[in-house]
């Protein structure tokens, strides 16, 4: 098995708080102003690899020319099949491409018995030490199972993850929530205001002004978290709209995504005792006391299998119609 030498990042070696300064200037928002959520990934990557390249320190390694989860007997065979693809091309004889037939079907079978091997190991080594209040995760039990398969997510469900949270920065949420408390200020102290005048408030007691003012600002509280989860909920709905309009792989992965979100917070809820039954119900969603700050899992989940089925039907009109 040939080596080659090439550079590795050394992450180790690398000085995070540097790097955390870089991405805390990093102005999202003009960044990603008019991308694609495909053209926004993209440059995602661009410009954390490029925070990567100044800050993380290079070093020569010496790496096999086959991929880390290549086993030497896998090697072999796969050495073996090349070996009677070159003999078929040559010579043309039947019994060269039945051999690399037969090395090519045990390549497939074992090649995919060493990835899943070679996947095992790393989720096994992430989850090792991972603590939920202090206490080490048996991940054994079926409750550390379920959080162990739920923490893990395939390569289009990342991608989808990455475009959900890219597209949220595509709105103008963050202007509208930096207006809503000096609005509801301003409407609290003009409410006071005009109530002192009108009912003349400030030749009654103390405590009647004082009373009054709670309550006023009560009120101005509630209408300022009423606007902030209204226009959150608004712009999670647009998303997953947006999503949605991606195709069909994006909608499945939505509906892996959120169920794999139900399925950790369902986890959570036993390993965390009384504190996870107070912040997670059954289902898996968040309790909220009175606010809906976002739009509860199990229905956004809900939306994306509807969307799902629409799209089947859609697909059954289309042949049916090629075929009429």
């Amino acid at each position: 098995m040939s080596q080659s030498v090439s550079p590795k990042y050394r992450f180790i070696e690398a000085d995070y708080n540097i790097i955390n300064q870089e991405i805390s200037r990093i102005n999202w928002v003009d960044i990603l102003s008019g991308l694609s959520a495909k053209d926004s990934v993209e440059t995602f990557y661009e410009t954390i690899y490029h925070i990567i390249f100044d800050h993380v320190p290079l070093r020569p390694h010496r790496s096999n020319e086959y991929p880390i989860w290549f086993t030497r007997p896998l090697i072999h065979i796969f050495k073996n099949k090349n070996n009677s693809w070159s003999k078929w091309k040559k010579y043309k004889n039947i019994s060269d491409y039945e051999q690399f037939s037969m090395y090519r079907r045990r390549f497939k079978l074992l090649a995919k018995e060493c990835f899943n091997t070679y996947l095992y190991s790393v989720e096994e080594g992430l989850r090792k030490d991972l603590k939920v209040n202090q206490k080490v995760v048996d991940f054994s039990t079926e409750v550390g199972e379920k959080l162990g398969k739920a923490l893990v997510l395939p390569e289009k469900v990342q991608k989808f993850a990455i475009c959900r949270e890219i597209l949220m920065t595509h709105n103008n949420k963050h202007i509208y929530e930096s207006v809503y408390p000096f609005t509801n200020l301003f409407f609290a102290y003009n409410l006071s205001y005009y109530l002192n005048h009108k009912l003349n408030l400030y030749s009654a007691p103390l405590a009647l002004r004082i009373t009054q003012y709670a309550i006023v600002g009560m009120l101005s509280l509630g209408i300022y978290f009423l606007m902030k989860d209204l226009t959150e909920v608004y712009y999670e709905t647009q998303v997953d709209k947006k999503l949605c309009q991606l195709g069909v792989d994006f909608i499945e992965s939505g509906i892996i995504f959120y169920d794999k979100l139900l399925q950790r917070n369902q986890a959570l809820r036993h390993l965390m005792g009384n504190e996870g039954e107070k912040k997670y119900s059954v289902n898996g969603n968040e309790i909220f006391f009175i606010r809906q700050p976002r739009i509860a899992l199990y229905h956004r989940k809900q939306f994306f299998e509807e969307q799902l089925k629409n799209a089947h039907n859609i697909n059954d009109d289309l042949k049916a119609n090629d075929v009429e």
